[in-house]
């Protein structure tokens, strides 16, 4: 048996290729301790391997087929019952369990492996109840084996509606997620289960399409401690404005905030609430910056990250902005930028700035000499 202490070591140095997926796969071949190890490192998150692989349909494949290894007995009857045909291998135990390694789980991306894999399978007469079936047993499957999952991301894009929230092992999975990505969309029934099992949810990305569930209220309100918001809407969207008073009880612990609004109006006073805020990122139409000025500046005083994907405020009122609130700032990204006037007001306001991303034209690049 090896030394603990080499184990632990060969531990600390594996985990610098956790976004090194090729390398670290490489290590599986090794010698079996560093197997043992690699292995757990890589199934944290191994739907993103085929992200990295050279080949990425066969890597699904590979993937979608461990999952399949990995379903107990009965799931795999069922389908074999339900006419899915299994390969021999798959019916083998596999060498690990790898499932329980798990730690980020996009119910999109199995969604999408699943269908690739039966759309290659000519012999299957009901690939949308196949799909429903293998998606839910896989799902049956992470609930039950996974101890704790740190993030989630799911969408109702192509996906059949499975309540796994109901499935046996999902509170001891899901109760201490942290990170969530999902649409506003989903049924109301997720929401409200989720809003049950899990309060540490520390950053929530919400895309909104179509209509925003009465549940997702109820989850944003139900944590403890949301730190990291980010807000996405679609060109398909409604308004989602009445979603805003839901963000209220954590005006003290959101740091980052983060708002891609599209070619959609996106209101911007809500901001004021966050008063801890260090991160502001902002991508919306122009007609949206018609409330900063509305913005509270003691809002912003432990801002240290301000970005403004394409427009941005009328000059006056950002230079304004800047003249309170610029000396914290590190990190400044504005759109396109011909205006000298800002050019010498971020030089004379910002004296900590450590990154600028901006357009100039040529005459205004010398007036950025002492940035």
């Amino acid at each position: 048996m090896p030394c603990q202490i080499l184990v632990d070591c060969l531990y600390e140095i594996l985990e610098f290729l956790e976004e090194d997926k090729v390398t670290l796969h490489s290590c599986l071949l090794v010698n079996r301790l560093w197997c043992e190890i690699s292995v757990r490192i890589l199934w944290r998150d191994v739907l993103s391997f085929k992200y990295y692989a050279s080949f990425q349909s066969e890597a699904s494949s590979q993937i979608l087929r461990t999952l399949i290894s990995c379903l107990p007995n009965e799931s795999k009857e069922l389908l074999q019952k339900n006419k899915i045909p299994l390969s021999t291998q798959i019916s083998k135990y596999p060498l690990f369990n790898y499932v329980s390694f798990c730690k980020y789980l996009s119910i999109h991306e199995i969604d999408l492996m699943i269908q690739h894999n039966l759309e290659n399978q000519q012999t299957i007469i009901n690939s949308n109840y196949a799909k429903y079936l293998l998606l839910q047993e896989i799902l049956k499957m992470f609930m039950k084996q996974i101890p704790s999952l740190k993030e989630l991301k799911f969408s109702r894009v192509n996906i059949i509606n499975i309540t796994f929230t109901h499935f046996p092992g999902t509170v001891d999975c899901l109760k201490d997620l942290t990170v969530l990505n999902c649409s506003s969309d989903l049924h109301n029934e997720f929401f409200n289960q989720l809003s049950k099992i899990c309060c540490k949810i520390q950053s929530l990305n919400i895309e909104f399409k179509g209509f925003v569930s009465n549940g997702l209220k109820d989850l944003i309100f139900s944590q403890n401690g949301l730190k990291y918001l980010t807000l996405i809407q679609s060109y398909d969207s409604t308004d989602w404005t009445e979603i805003i008073p839901s963000f209220t009880k954590h005006s003290k612990t959101l740091i980052e905030l983060k708002i891609f609004g599209g070619e959609n109006y996106v209101p911007l006073s809500f901001i004021n609430t966050f008063k801890n805020l260090k991160v502001l990122v902002l991508n919306t139409r122009e007609n949206s910056f018609e409330e900063f000025d509305k913005l509270h500046y003691d809002t912003f005083s432990r801002l240290e990250i301000l970005k403004f994907q394409y427009y941005y405020p009328k000059s006056r009122i950002l230079i304004k902005f800047l003249e309170n609130y610029g000396k914290n700032i590190k990190e400044l990204h504005i759109g396109n930028s011909y205006d000298n006037s800002l050019t010498l007001a971020i030089n004379k306001f910002c004296p900590n700035l450590k990154s600028l991303r901006t357009e100039f034209i040529e005459d205004e690049i010398l007036g950025t000499d002492n940035l």
